[in-house]
């Protein structure tokens, strides 16, 4: 008869058990540990999206403060943000706004700095009234930095009735035409009364000047007035100037700003006849995108107030048809201009971007009884058009950190 050694077998169980045992207590201090950084990370998640949050709301405070008191103060640039108070560049208040550089904000804190954007030359001077917004956004110790670039959307500063940038190559026919750059107000009809007076036609440099000088005739140069017109000379000396005041980024940015605010967004259209241009106790934003370089041909009488832009196209107004238009025109594009020999007239601003050099078409050809007369009046009211849909455009926004 065999006898089982029970005492072994007691042994081996016990020592079963006790990995049991110690298995489950590595499980479940592994368990604890991996419960714990779950915790943690969802603690710092938790954190960095309030972080973010924050951030976020010192970018608002900082928008809504920049544009209430840009339109408040009726600035024409950010320099006063920028230099802070004491109005001296390098210097502790710089960029700093009125609520100062920390906000407690639900548990955590907010700071602000205003820096000029990337692509202004200007330094600590703003010239495209473009800033951007720096907000770090404190919560719990975990951080969040933000970066917001704003622009105004207001209309680029024109020297001149019509501004020619690119190439300016022009063409006038007869010598009824007017080009003049002496301020009318709304209702000023042959004697302009306003103070703001520019020139006739500006162009980006002086050989461009030249020749613009060399297509008018002697007969011609009476018909362009304004800054620099002299009627005592033989032939009369025409109001043609230079201007760098507008840049060809500045009316790109321009488009960019009111193209999506427009009242009216057309793509080539056969006519304007049937489209609500505006008046001047309403004007209206009209964007035309033309997808080929075949003009825009208006053969019938139209008549608006606002700002009227063309995109990649040019704007003809052919023998047959007459344009009344109080405000801004803008024709941009590859192989653009503005075309005119009947009658009617532009009071404002005109501007025509060629960004196709060279090439065989005219920016300007005017002729017939036309004329093209300068309006502070009527660009402001152009400009409250604007501020009145969309004060403001976001231009980038970034997560720095």
């Amino acid at each position: 008869m065999k006898f089982r050694n029970i005492s072994n077998e007691n042994g081996a169980i016990l020592l079963s058990v006790m990995g049991f045992v110690i298995a489950l207590f590595i499980a479940g201090v592994a368990a604890n540990q991996s419960v714990n950084m779950d915790i943690a990370n969802s603690v710092k998640g938790l954190s960095s999206t309030q972080s973010l949050y924050i951030a976020e709301a010192g970018l608002e405070h900082a928008k809504g403060e920049l544009v209430s008191r840009y339109t408040a103060g009726n600035w024409t640039n950010f320099s006063t943000i920028l230099k802070g108070v004491d109005d001296t560049a390098g210097t502790s208040d710089d960029g700093i706004l009125s609520f100062g550089n920390n906000v407690d904000f639900h548990g955590g804190t907010y700071s602000i700095k205003v820096i000029n954007d990337a692509k202004d030359p200007g330094g600590f001077n703003d010239t495209n009234n473009t800033v951007t917004i720096e907000s770090t956004g404190i919560f719990k110790q975990t951080t969040v930095k933000l970066r917001m670039t704003v622009r105004i959307n207001k209309v680029p500063y024109i020297e001149g009735s019509v501004a020619l940038l690119g190439e300016a190559d022009t063409l006038f026919n007869g010598s009824s035409f007017t080009i003049d750059g002496r301020d009318y107000k709304l209702t000023d009809e042959s004697t302009p009364t306003g103070t703001s007076n520019q020139y006739a036609i500006t162009t980006p440099d002086g050989s461009s000047r030249i020749d613009v000088l060399n297509t008018l005739s002697d007969a011609q140069k009476a018909a362009v007035k304004g800054l620099g017109y002299d009627a005592s000379t033989v032939p009369a000396t025409p109001s043609v100037g230079v201007s760098t005041a507008m840049t060809t980024e500045d009316v790109k940015c321009f488009i960019e700003s009111i193209k999506n605010i427009a009242d009216n967004k057309l793509t080539n259209p056969s006519s304007l006849s049937d489209v609500d241009l505006g008046t001047t106790s309403t004007p209206k934003i009209t964007y035309i995108t033309k997808t080929d370089s075949t003009a825009i041909k208006i053969n019938g009488s139209i008549s608006g107030a606002g700002i009227l832009v063309v995109e990649g196209g040019n704007l003809e107004i052919t023998l047959t048809g007459s344009m009344a238009w109080t405000g801004i025109i803008i024709v941009s594009g590859n192989s653009v201009g503005f075309k005119e020999t009947g009658s009617g007239q532009v009071k404002g601003g005109m501007i025509v971007l060629e960004k196709n050099n060279p090439d065989i078409n005219k920016e300007l050809e005017v002729g017939g009884s036309f004329s093209i007369k300068y309006s502070s009046e009527a660009i402001a009211m152009a400009n409250n058009a604007i501020m009145n849909k969309q004060k403001f455009s976001v231009v980038s926004w970034q997560k720095v950190s």
